[in-house]
């Protein structure tokens, strides 16, 4: 299967979990890819996979507890979240390798700001001088936050 087809499934697959089981056959299934494409991480998982991915790990919906929250009552998806997120496994590692060539880019929506990033960023000064906002931010910072990914 091509790589672009196989992030759609992934995608697919991460979104739809919303049991424990479920979510540790998608890490299992992220980590697996990210194995099978070692140091060749196709674009698309970094656009369809990996967002997804974060999105569930972290995010609680009404339909689905966020996979955090499934792995407080399991132990064998913790370690696999664990492993997969760990600094020396895969998800950074292929992170770190895309971001060698500023591929990634992270958007951060203004209702996902600290309250006093959101009023520098509704400020009209904002436009005319980068005063207000501290100087490692200066000049990433339009309607939404844009950063690489170690920033």
């Amino acid at each position: 299967m091509p790589p672009e087809t196989e992030a759609a499934s992934l995608r697919e697959a991460i979104l739809a979990t919303s049991m424990p089981g479920a979510a540790a056959k998608a890490v299992s299934s992220v980590a697996e890819f990210l194995h099978r494409q070692a140091g060749d991480h196709p674009r698309a998982f970094f656009t369809d996979a990996l967002p997804s991915l974060l999105f569930r790990v972290f995010v609680a919906s009404p339909d689905s507890p966020s996979f955090i929250d499934l792995a407080a009552g399991d132990l064998a998806l913790a370690e696999l979240l664990a492993s997969l997120l760990s600094p020396s496994r895969p998800i950074l590692t292929a992170i770190s390798a895309a971001d060698r060539h500023a591929l990634l880019r992270l958007v951060f929506p203004p209702e996902r700001l600290p309250d006093w990033l959101r009023l520098a960023l509704s400020s009209a000064a904002v436009s005319s001088s980068d005063e207000m906002i501290s100087p490692l931010l200066a000049g990433r910072v339009d309607s939404e936050l844009h950063l690489l990914v170690f920033e």
